[in-house]
């Protein structure tokens, strides 16, 4: 009788250790998402990039402002009058953007749960994913 106990203790142990396993390997994705800082130089970020596949330019300046614009629409001077302004602020979730709001004349929130993820950061290109890790990649080039 003693041994039929054991064995069914160890029957239960087993399938409850394998799920808790489970658990705590599907939660550990969720740092995944976080900035590596470390190994990312941020002072690379300063300077105009152009997406390699649409005509998207970003042009991040050092004090945390900048200008986003879409060349086919538009240019870095019309996006210099407000429509394209912004704020960024890097943090250990990605960068969050605050656009400026024409209409109040300041910048807004950002979508704090929408931060880009930076991939990887050189003095000539950047890869970045959109929605907090979870949207498609876009590379960038820079263009000064």
């Amino acid at each position: 009788m003693m041994l039929f106990e054991k064995k069914r203790k160890t029957g239960l142990f087993l399938p409850i250790a394998a799920l808790l396993l489970c658990l705590i390997t599907s939660c550990s994705g969720e740092t995944d998402a976080l900035q590596d800082e470390e190994s990312i130089d941020w002072s690379l970020l300063q300077g105009e990039w152009t997406s390699t596949t649409t005509q998207d330019h970003w042009y991040f300046d050092n004090d945390g402002t900048g200008l986003y614009w879409d060349a086919s629409e538009s240019n870095r001077e019309e996006a210099a009058t407000g429509s394209g302004k912004f704020r960024w602020q890097n943090t250990a979730t990605g960068i969050n953007i605050y656009h400026w709001q024409t209409a109040l004349g300041d910048y807004s929130d950002p979508d704090t749960g929408n931060p880009f993820l930076v991939r990887s950061l050189t003095s000539s290109y950047m890869t970045w994913t959109e929605n907090n890790g979870k949207g498609a990649d876009e590379t960038f080039r820079r263009v000064n």
